[in-house]
């Protein structure tokens, strides 16, 4: 593999962090434990949301730069798996193979070269956006109830 290849990696795996559940270890020790809602890439801070200390303190809001952080540890399982939710639509839909992209990387899926589908949700327009919305939601539920 590739450096800027690992680089890109790397990146795509602190942009999936974006709302889920992390635990972050200081420098120092000490821990925060909250959902991440935002990332700098260039310094690798982070900001978390309804965050809790190691003391047991609640903030709304705390913003942790990247050189105090030691680790950031994943406590949220990922819902969305890019290939499996395209062979799910696939079926569904009785799409063509050809009309579906995947990008496990930066964990995609799209759709006729129109439809951008993650975790997130749907970008695109019109009644078939509303259908891939629909299809996503579905298969969230059913992720979400097997994981239960």
């Amino acid at each position: 593999m590739s450096l800027p290849e690992a680089h890109r990696r790397f990146q795509g795996e602190l942009r999936s962090l974006i709302d889920k559940k992390v635990l972050v270890r200081l420098a120092d020790g000490r821990t925060y434990r909250g959902t991440v809602v935002g990332i700098d890439i260039n310094t690798l801070s982070l900001v978390l949301s309804d965050a809790e200390t190691d003391q047991g303190s609640k903030i709304s809001k705390v913003i942790v730069h990247g050189s105090r952080i030691s680790e950031i540890i994943v406590e949220e399982e990922a819902v969305f798996e890019p290939r499996e939710f395209a062979d799910f639509i696939v079926q569904k839909l009785q799409l063509p193979p050809h009309a579906i992209e995947v990008s496990d990387q930066f964990r995609y899926v799209i759709v006729y070269h129109k439809y951008k589908i993650t975790e997130s949700g749907v970008e695109g327009e019109g009644p078939f956006a509303q259908r891939l919305y629909d299809l996503l939601q579905e298969y969230l539920r059913s992720k979400q109830r097997k994981s239960s």
